[in-house]
């Protein structure tokens, strides 16, 4: 039996709501996105299409971001 040809469709909204809020939690801690990044081991442009959404990204980036902003992931859904 022949696979369908499925592509996966990442949800931008709900990767919009999750950039939004790191950007807010990013801000409330004074935080520049080049500290950010920095502090998260990833590039500044890539956690700025992070932020605005452009791509969609892993549970591991996130995790990195989330604990540099000294929260855990289940804090991060919660809030």
């Amino acid at each position: 039996m022949a696979k369908a040809n499925v592509r996966y469709k990442p949800n931008m909204a709900f990767l919009r709501k999750i950039g939004t809020k790191l950007r807010q939690l990013r801000e409330q801690k004074n935080l520049t996105l080049e500290e950010l990044a920095d502090l998260a081991g990833i590039s500044y442009k890539y956690l700025q299409e992070v932020e605005t959404a452009k791509y969609s990204f892993t549970v591991s980036v996130l995790h990195s971001i989330t604990r540099a902003l000294g929260i855990s992931l289940a804090e991060f859904f919660k809030k």
